[in-house]
């Protein structure tokens, strides 16, 4: 999830930008993490979804049900998660300080600045409901920081829709909406497996005098016959 969700220009489903919506999809917490508290927890929630899912009012003539769960088995699911960015300014808005203003919003690119510029009067933000460990609601500018790969604990809202198709069968779609997201743990700035990353330097470090120095400093000292 980002603060303009990439938008840079109409496209064919997001003609302006306040039509946008974040998507993520969130999947079972790392098992290098150190939080055996959440074992089974993901797979849980996910077996509740499905549970809910058949438990709602369904078309009955429409036997596909699609828009929550991305995956085909309980290994490798993952749920999809939508927010709405941008509404309309109403006779009641929260006012959550400068930040959150529409005027001061965080845009990735230039497209995107130039298209909330024409909103300013029109709409207002609904920042993503995301909380840091002291129950703060995370900024924009932190967004693309601190939610990717994050463990986190995500309430949501589920709706349902009946999808009818003029050319092949409708489906019975579900979407799940952000309600709350608590970060548990950030992303880890060090990723296991991964090679360290290092400065490169335009003279080779073996070669450096500070290096040869070292070297020759710590070397015995050749003995005299």
């Amino acid at each position: 999830m980002s603060s303009n969700g990439f938008w840079k220009e109409p496209t064919k489903y997001t003609s302006t930008l306040d039509q946008i919506k974040l998507f993520c999809t969130i999947a079972p917490a790392p098992t290098f993490f150190d939080l055996n508290l959440l074992d089974g927890d993901f797979t849980k929630s996910v077996l509740n979804l499905k549970a809910i899912q058949l438990s709602m009012v369904l078309h009955q003539d429409f036997e596909h049900l699609k828009g929550l769960l991305i995956g085909s088995n309980h290994n490798s699911y993952r749920v999809w998660i939508r927010h709405k960015l941008f509404k309309l300014i109403g006779a009641k808005n929260d006012d959550l300080g400068p930040e959150f203003k529409i005027e001061n919003w965080l845009c990735t690119n230039s497209g995107a600045q130039e298209a909330i510029c024409d909103m300013f009067q029109t709409h207002c933000v609904i920042p993503i409901p995301a909380y840091d460990k002291n129950d703060k609601l995370i900024s924009s500018s932190k967004y693309c920081t601190i939610l990717p790969s994050a463990t986190i604990e995500a309430h949501f809202l589920l709706i349902h829709y009946i999808i009818k198709n003029k050319v092949t069968d409708g489906y019975n779609a579900f979407v799940l909406t952000l309600y709350a997201m608590h970060i548990i743990k950030p992303a880890s700035l060090v990723v296991p497996s991964t090679p360290r990353k290092r400065k490169v330097s335009s003279m080779s470090p073996i070669t450096l005098p500070v290096k040869k120095r070292c070297l020759q400093s710590s070397s015995p000292s050749p003995s005299k016959k």
